[in-house]
């Protein structure tokens, strides 16, 4: 935090001299967009962050509320292990949330569409996620199945970072607080129903091992879809294309 407060340059609440004499200012390259609060949640791209952080969610709940209990009753960890190895997709998620920031940075810096940087780069990473955690619930425990564990759990974060950097690449800074609130309260949904969800597969199987093998598969199953499915609708440049077109109606509209 303090690293971050002195080295940053882009705080809204940062005035440098030149600003509080009115010579810098900051400008809004969406700030020309003026449309309805409601149309903003009406585009394609709104619904796919809403499927992408949703994916997201799923694994950050599961990863904080059942993890450590399948590595200890599914796998049959120690107690002291568990607390060893659950630390290991947090550290790696750094690793990952870094690396998918630079790459989609360099993607954008190299030419490819917005669309292409933000949404499917995010798409791709719970693609990853998603295809291994349905493979670790098909393998014995074991050096093997940790790395698809780690890898499953790690990617997260991408999902509130990448993806919604794309968000930004179309939406008035006025707005953009309250879009995003609209985000976050959708997928915290996905907090409440995963692990409730996950609970109650465990607790009606056969045994604790075979209920988190089928829930985390069926998690893992619904990741890739909704990370596929997100990807693709995510598109600022056609988000930004039509709230462009929207307010050049309103304006006319108000003209008249």
């Amino acid at each position: 935090m303090i690293g971050w407060f002195w080295y940053t340059e882009k705080l809204p609440f940062k005035r440098t001299e030149a600003a509080v004499e009115g010579v810098a200012k900051i400008d809004d390259p969406n700030g020309h967009i003026v449309v309805p609060f409601r149309r903003l949640l009406m585009l394609q791209s709104f619904w796919g962050l809403v499927l992408l952080s949703f994916a997201g969610y799923l694994i950050s709940s599961l990863k904080v509320a059942w993890l450590p209990a399948y590595m200890n009753e599914g796998l049959g960890y120690s107690a002291s292990t568990v607390g060893t190895l659950v630390t290991l997709p947090y550290i790696v998620a750094v690793a990952v949330l870094l690396s998918a920031g630079l790459l989609s940075g360099r993607l954008l810096r190299k030419g490819y569409s917005s669309r292409v940087a933000r949404g499917y780069l995010t798409g791709a990473y719970l693609l990853v996620g998603g295809i291994s955690m349905v493979i670790f619930t098909q393998l014995a425990p074991g050096p093997l199945q940790l790395i698809f564990v780690i890898a499953a759990f790690a990617v997260n974060s991408v999902a509130f970072s990448v993806a919604f950097a794309g968000a930004s690449d179309f939406l008035p800074a006025r707005q953009r607080v309250a879009f995003f609130g609209c985000i976050i309260a959708a997928y915290s949904v996905a907090g409440i129903v995963a692990p409730y969800a996950l609970g109650l597969i465990v607790e009606h199987a056969p045994s604790a091992a075979q209920g988190y093998s089928t829930g985390f598969m069926f998690v893992g199953i619904t990741v890739c879809v909704l990370g596929a499915v997100g990807g693709v609708m995510l598109n600022p440049e056609r988000a930004e294309a039509r709230l462009e077109n929207l307010t050049a109606e309103y304006v006319a509209r108000e003209a008249r």
